[in-house]
C-alpha cells in the first residue's frame, strides 16, 4: 500500500499574502515619497517666486524713493532727488519770450540733464530732436514709442546746422519743429491730436502742456523722461 503525502496550502497562502503587504507597503512608501518630492519642490518655488517680488518690489520702491516731488500752480510732477527746480529761464522764438519751469539735474550725468515745462505759452518753433508719442489719460500722460532723430527724415538744406525745420513724424502723423543737429538728444512729448505738447484735464479744467527733456549727459537715458511723466498730475 502507497504512503500518501499531504500538501501543506496554508503554507504557500501566507507566503503569497506575505509578498502582495509587502509590495503593497513599496508601492505606499513610493508614492509617499513622490507627495513630499513634489511638495517640497512646491514650496522652493514659491519662496523663490515670494522672494523675486519682494526684490522686484524692492526695486520698484527704490525708484519712487529716488524721485522728489514739486508741486505748481496747474501741476505735480517727481524728478530725481539731485535735481532742482531752477528760476524759469527767458526763452526766445521767434522774436517771443517765453519762461519755462526748468527741472535741471545737478551731480553726476545728471548735470546735462533737464526737463523743461511749458503751460499753455508754447512756442511752435522750439526745435527737437525726437517726438516722443504721448496721449492724456484724464490729468496723466500715456507714453507711446520714440521717433529716430528727425534729421534722418526730415527735407531740409545741407550745412545749416542748429537751424529749425517744419517736419512731419510719418509714423504717428505728428508735426513739429526739427533741429538739424545729429548729435543732440532734446525729445518732445507730443500728442497728435494736438500737435504742440498734450492737454490734460485737473479738477480746475483743461490746460495744454509741452514737455521737453534734454540729455547732455556722457551716457543718455531717455528712461528718466518716462519716468518723470508718470509721476506727472494735472491740477
Amino acid at each position: 500500500m502507497g504512503k500518501h503525502y499531504r500538501i501543506d496550502q496554508s503554507n504557500d497562502f501566507r507566503k503569497i499574502k506575505l509578498e502582495i503587504v509587502t509590495v503593497i507597503l513599496l508601492i505606499t512608501v513610493a508614492i509617499a515619497g513622490s507627495i513630499y518630492v513634489f511638495l517640497d519642490l512646491s514650496s522652493n518655488e514659491t519662496a523663490i517666486n515670494d522672494e523675486n517680488n519682494r526684490a522686484t518690489l524692492g526695486v520698484v520702491e527704490s525708484i519712487r524713493e529716488a524721485y522728489e516731488p514739486y508741486e505748481t500752480e496747474f501741476y505735480n510732477i517727481k524728478v530725481p532727488k539731485d535735481w532742482r527746480r531752477v528760476n524759469n529761464p527767458e526763452l526766445i522764438f521767434g522774436g517771443i519770450r517765453y519762461y519755462p519751469d526748468r527741472y535741471q539735474g545737478t551731480t553726476g550725468n545728471n548735470v546735462g540733464r533737464r526737463v523743461d515745462v511749458y503751460v499753455n505759452d508754447i512756442p511752435p518753433e522750439l526745435g527737437i530732436d525726437k517726438v516722443l508719442s504721448v496721449s492724456p489719460n484724464g490729468n496723466k500722460i500715456i507714453t507711446g514709442s520714440l521717433s529716430d532723430q528727425c534729421y534722418t527724415f526730415t527735407d531740409f538744406p545741407g550745412g545749416i546746422s542748429g537751424n529749425v525745420f517744419p517736419s512731419v513724424w510719418k509714423e504717428e502723423d505728428i508735426d513739429f519743429s526739427c533741429r538739424t543737429s545729429s548729435i543732440s538728444n532734446v525729445i518732445g512729448a507730443i500728442d497728435k491730436s494736438q500737435k504742440t505738447g498734450v492737454q490734460l484735464k485737473g479738477k480746475e479744467g483743461a490746460n495744454n502742456f509741452f514737455f521737453v527733456y534734454t540729455d547732455h549727459g556722457s551716457s543718455q537715458d531717455n528712461s528718466i523722461f518716462y519716468e518723470i511723466l508718470s509721476y506727472v498730475r494735472a491740477k
